[in-house]
């Protein structure tokens, strides 16, 4: 399931994995979903996550990425988006403007079957499980690319902001 979204989301989500109710969510993000940033012939890849998180409440907001194995990554917002913060402002939210998160997810040939689940999370609120099937998506890469040697770079690389 590639559903990884790149519209603002409200968690829905406790930390303990129940549902909050309506109103009670105080972390909005958007996620753009992962796309193969580099590649190469024995099926070691490099998948870029792209997005952004805010707290409502101001609190630390932390990404996690973890597969079968346990935690593969974690990552705070740490890159500006004034665009993000300026719409936050608005609504009278003082908010940083390190809102951002651009990461690179190293795997190896033998974790191309994974499905990599994210969350993210702040205070209380959770985005709960986003995941993503890495084999499905490799597979049609490859077919893509062909793999003669080493690949680098979004395949259709556009200056999307998320």
């Amino acid at each position: 399931m590639n559903a990884w979204s790149g519209k603002i989301v409200r968690a829905g989500h406790d930390r303990d994995g129940g549902v909050l109710p309506a109103g009670q969510s105080t972390l909005e993000y958007c996620l753009r979903p992962p796309q193969i940033w580099e590649s190469d012939a024995d099926g070691n890849i490099a998948l870029r996550v792209i997005g952004w998180a805010v707290s409502l409440k101001g609190e630390a907001v932390i990404a996690r990425v973890s597969d079968q194995h346990g935690v593969r990554k974690w990552s705070r917002p740490v890159l500006p988006r004034s665009d993000v913060a300026a719409h936050y402002a608005r609504q009278d939210l003082g908010v940083s403007d390190r809102l951002g998160f651009d990461f690179l997810l190293y795997l190896s040939g033998a974790d191309n079957n994974a499905l990599l689940r994210m969350e993210i999370f702040a205070g209380d609120c959770a985005s709960g499980e986003l995941e993503f099937d890495v084999a499905e998506f490799y597979r049609s890469h490859r077919a893509q690319v062909g793999h003669q040697g080493r690949f680098t770079g979004l395949l259709n690389e556009t200056p999307e902001t998320v």
